[in-house]
């Protein structure tokens, strides 16, 4: 009996770890980023290092899956543009490019959404 309720609890913890870490993510308590330049840079850098958890302190899940699937290497910054209250933050590479759209999540900014596009 004890065993199983030593299971019970692992598996109760684990849930509750796993369900706080996919929130703080989704609701941007991350890696504080001071600019929707710095998020776009750091995303681009946990890619490159392979670092999903770097990754997902500065994007939503779903961008950080995308990106993760995709290839990365080479890419150029070209800097960030505001349009309204998002910001779109772009590299290009030698078959096209990436559009991250960043946004201003309290004093930090998130990428939360990303977009290839092929030559």
């Amino acid at each position: 009996m004890q065993t199983k309720s030593k299971k019970n609890l692992f598996i109760t913890l684990t849930i509750i770890f796993l369900f706080s870490a996919d929130l703080s993510a989704a609701k941007g308590f991350g890696k504080q980023t001071s600019s929707a330049d710095s998020a776009a840079k750091s995303l681009y850098t946990a890619r490159l290092k392979k670092k999903r958890a770097e990754a997902l302190k500065v994007a939503a899940p779903a961008v950080v899956k995308k990106l993760f699937a995709n290839g990365a290497g080479g890419w150029e910054f070209m800097g960030c543009e505001k349009q309204r209250s998002v910001w779109n933050c772009s590299y290009r590479n030698e078959g096209g490019g990436v559009n991250m759209m960043v946004v201003k999540k309290g004093s930090s900014y998130r990428v939360t959404a990303i977009s290839y596009i092929a030559d």
